[in-house]
């Protein structure tokens, strides 16, 4: 939930969700960078795990380092 706040805060655009359609329930997550020029960077992805999902989540943000201030 905290990378969901940080990303929040810094103008990213996340979602994380249960995709029940597939045969085992799966994590889906996708997440936009929708500031400066075009294309704009988004990706999503799908995964068995909670923990899975939220170190896609970090470390393709942090690949991405947009919106970073730190």
């Amino acid at each position: 939930m905290e990378t969901l706040k940080k990303l929040a805060a810094a103008g990213w655009f996340a979602k994380l969700m249960i995709d029940q359609q597939e045969p085992k329930p799966l994590w889906r997550v996708w997440v936009r960078w929708p500031y400066g020029p075009l294309p704009h960077k988004e990706e999503s992805d799908k995964f068995r795990t909670i923990k899975e999902a939220i170190d896609w989540l970090n470390k393709t943000t942090e690949d991405w380092r947009y919106g970073d201030d730190s």
